[in-house]
């Protein structure tokens, strides 16, 4: 072993630019991997939410005998609660009454907030502070607490609060005397489909490893006959070469852990659709690093001696064996024909929007089958399309390019095999989630025709109403109320001279107007008109069959300011005319805000990165592959440059050699992925269509380019290498 590494250094002080090369893709690849760990790591903790599933599988405060009731807290938190909103950021408010519990439930530590005070993520204070409107404040009660535990959130932007106040009245209020988990919640689907995705789209990285671990086999051939000669046996010769591999592997995956160390609390500063993490949450499990570790070292060293499996070595030189190239059979794009059957079956059968549990796992066992087919058959297309173009062209570095990839499509797919499965699941993703954005998006509604200045407080009984319209103007300079009727929890009744000046809708007679401020602009329903309130009760329960019960109220307000709206839900938020979130608010020239899950607009994020990394790892790559292609082939370019070819024109045949089978294996793979994103939505979605992302199609288009541009990049390397003074020896 000694003189193994005595060999080994000796070799490693001439080759210090191969060296150089496997460190950086190493350590390049290892800050890829453990990113994703680390971002993998936060999205699926959900530590900082147990408290909150406890919560919500606590039972009911009224369902508790009256013993039991004294040692527990009551805590309620509602689904909708409009006057949390500040400045258009909605803030997660948590309810919570511990008058008279003499020891009530522990959370990390916290003392939980009578009535008139609250407590604050670090997010949500930093939203108040930062707000230019004074009338926010006081939006949560009149004592702060403090801010809220760390642990409480998944990053310093989780909008929360914690308000004290009387639960005795809410009827659906929990009763807590501890917070510990009642059981685990299952696995969630968004989760898997993103670790799916992304362990998918970090394939191009181990593939670039192997490709720079890989590059001067015909150097190392040199070495392997040179160590034969002296003495050394087979087994001696590959020890060594597994040690200068290792050697360039441990350095690189050093460098790489050290790089992602110095830059997680960067990290940590990346916001996601659920904002930034915390850096501790950004954590890589010693597990993760070892198989980092292993998956590193075994593609290392895997791909020197898959390199070195078909040389003979004797002590007077080598000899690669080679096989003889057949012509792939067509039999290898089977996968994808069977693939596209059971799609095609799966479109003429299945409902729309409400495929079956069947129906969903056959399309799953499809959309595997047609990954792994585009693996498969890359080489057949590779060949196939070689084969034509060469046949069609007309100039000599196009024929002697596409020969070429002809001869070498098998070698070329497997090269390009990871980016052909990160390409295909993050486009697949792309286009599932490709109208995240609209359900994120402000649903246009007839609030938004309402001036700046103009709210509508909905949902309230005759007092509560009444109370609200005398405190909103003794408290908000210049704004006047008016209460009116709210039939049906959805139509805002409006005398047309009111509906004319507040709200901008003209009404044809003098009578009365329903406004359904929860429904689209445009829908039929969202404007109903009528003599009066009676005749238009009658009008939706007959039309939309509408269920009109008890006496509901609303105010409609006009205020002095667009930002007295804030003031106006401090007031009401302090005043507790109603249970927590039992009050609509429509502010004018807002639509409303459609909750979606983080989880799958972080997924969303994530993958777009995916895609971005990818097509910049096998950018690297195809640079990689081709220097190392310039280095192998240092004898047939000689040999073309005697003949009388320019360093244009085998610039351009790299060209044709790198660019186009990558850009026709994208352009295939890109089709396939969209094709089956649109299915599943069409199976499986009911509120969201698949459409094409024309960011997809930039995105593509810039990777193409420049990988046209690094190609060039390598022509004075080209230069050097074809150069007849440089090649005095051969």
């Amino acid at each position: 072993m000694h003189m193994a590494w005595i060999v080994v250094r000796q070799s490693l002080s001439r080759t210090k630019g191969r060296l150089a090369l496997i460190t950086g893709a190493v350590a390049f690849g290892t800050v890829l991997l453990l990113a994703f760990a680390a971002f993998t790591h936060a999205t699926l903790d959900r530590t900082a939410e147990s408290w909150e599933d406890t919560l919500h599988d606590a039972p009911y405060a009224s369902d508790l005998p009256a013993a039991a009731a004294s040692s527990h807290i009551k805590m309620y938190r509602p689904g909708i609660d409009d006057l949390a909103v500040i400045g258009g950021a909605q803030v997660e408010v948590v309810y919570v009454d511990a008058a008279g519990v003499s020891d009530p439930a522990q959370l990390h530590g916290i003392t939980w907030p009578g009535r008139g005070e609250y407590l604050l993520s670090r997010g949500a204070r930093t939203l108040l502070e930062t707000s230019a409107n004074p009338a926010v404040a006081h939006r949560f009660g009149r004592v702060d607490r403090g801010t809220l535990p760390q642990e409480l959130t998944n990053g310093p932007d989780d909008l929360l609060a914690v308000v004290g106040t009387d639960l005795s009245e809410v009827e659906d209020a929990r009763s807590l005397a501890s917070f510990e988990p009642a059981g685990s919640s299952g696995s969630d689907p968004n989760f898997i489909l993103l670790l799916i995705g992304l362990v998918v789209l970090l394939f191009p990285v181990l593939f670039l490893i192997s490709i720079s671990a890989a590059l001067g086999s015909a150097q190392r051939e040199q070495r392997y006959a040179t160590l034969r000669l002296v003495g050394a046996t087979r087994r001696q010769v590959r020890g060594i070469l597994i040690l200068e591999a290792l050697v360039g592997a441990a350095a690189g995956y050093v460098l790489g852990a050290a790089l992602f160390t110095v830059a997680r609390p960067l990290l940590a500063e990346i916001p996601l659709a659920r904002g930034r993490y915390w850096a501790e949450s950004l954590a890589v499990t010693p597990l993760a690093y070892a198989l980092a570790a292993l998956a590193i070292i075994a593609m290392v060293v895997g791909a020197n001696l898959w390199g070195l499996r078909r040389i003979d070595a004797t002590p007077l030189g080598v000899v690669r064996r080679r096989r003889t190239l057949t012509r792939p059979s067509p039999i290898s794009f089977a996968g994808i024909a069977l693939a596209c059957a059971i799609f095609g079956y799966l479109y003429v059968t299945s409902e729309p929007d409400n495929a079956t549990g069947t129906e969903q796992n056959l399309f799953l066992i499809a959309l595997v089958i047609m990954m792994l087919g585009l693996v498969v058959a890359a080489r057949w297309l590779i060949y196939v399309l070689a084969g034509l173009s060469a046949r069609w062209a007309r100039r000599a570095p196009m024929i002697i390019g596409q020969k070429y990839v002809r001869a070498h499509s098998g070698r070329i797919a497997r090269s390009v095999s990871g980016v052909i499965l990160a390409l295909f699941a993050g486009t697949f993703f792309i286009t599932t989630v490709s109208e995240v954005d609209f359900l994120g998006a402000q649903v246009p509604t007839v609030a938004e025709k309402m001036p700046s200045t103009t709210a509508v407080l909905a949902n309230l009984s005759p007092e509560q109403a009444e109370a609200a319209a005398r405190a909103i103007p003794a408290n908000v300079p210049g704004a006047r109320a008016l209460t009116v009727p709210y039939l049906a929890r959805s139509w805002v009744v409006l005398p047309c001279e009111s509906a004319a000046r507040a709200v901008g809708l003209t009404c044809q007679g003098s009578g009365v107007i329903g406004v359904n401020f929860w429904d689209l602009a445009d829908a039929p329903g969202a404007v109903v008109e009528a003599p009066d309130a009676m005749q238009l009760a009658e009008t939706v329960q007959g039309s939309y069959n509408a269920y009109i019960s008890g006496e509901a109220r609303a105010v409609l307000l006009e205020l002095r300011e667009p930002g007295d709206i804030e003031a106006v839900r401090t007031v009401l938020m302090n005043a507790q005319l109603t249970e927590p979130g039992g009050v609509f608010v429509f502010a004018g020239g807002r639509g409303i805000a459609v909750a979606v899950d983080k989880t799958v607009e972080t997924m969303t994020y994530l993958v777009y990165a995916g895609i971005a990394l990818t097509f910049a790892v096998a950018i690297v790559s195809l640079l990689v592959s081709t220097y190392a292609g310039l280095l192998e082939r240092r004898r047939s370019l000689l040999t073309l440059r005697l003949s009388g070819m320019q360093v244009r024109q085998l610039a351009a045949m790299l060209v044709v050699e790198s660019v186009l089978p990558l850009a026709v294996i994208a352009t295939i793979t890109t089709a396939a992925g969209f094709g089956a994103g649109w299915l599943l939505m069409e199976m499986r979605s009911v509120s969201l269509d698949a459409s094409f992302s024309p960011v997809l199609l930039v995105a593509l288009l810039a990777a193409l380019v420049l990988s046209l541009l690094a190609v060039l990049a390598l022509v004075p390397a080209l230069r050097r290498v074809s150069e007849p003074a440089n090649n005095a020896q051969e």
